[in-house]
């Protein structure tokens, strides 16, 4: 009967001060839902990535990219010429029994 009395007592107690059991949230015990720095920096990474992404499909659709793309194709178009031009005039020069400056180190 003692017992019941005490712990009546301070079931009491603990209504009169307002410190009601209350469940240990798992935020506490595990860190969840806490924002640390690493994953600030993930998360602005994960921002940039998906700005510079949506930065290519704007171009894309708005065609900017072709022009970019046209422009590389020019430019390669150019090198191959140059290089082909330049092989040609190796070939003439070998044809007619002279060394181009281009092939002199490769005959050692």
């Amino acid at each position: 009967m003692a017992l019941l009395q005490r712990t009546s007592t301070i079931n009491l107690a603990r209504k009169q001060t307002g410190q009601a059991k209350r469940a240990v949230r798992t935020q506490a015990l595990f860190g969840w839902g806490k924002k640390d720095e690493a994953q600030e920096y993930k998360d602005y990474e994960k921002e940039e990535m998906f700005r510079a992404q949506q930065e290519m499909l704007e171009a894309r659709r708005s065609g900017k990219a072709l022009e970019g793309a046209n422009m590389r194709r020019k430019q390669v178009a150019e090198t191959v010429a140059s290089r082909k031009a330049a092989r040609r005039a190796e070939r003439e020069a070998l044809g007619r029994g002279e060394m181009p400056d281009s092939l002199k180190e490769w005959r050692g």
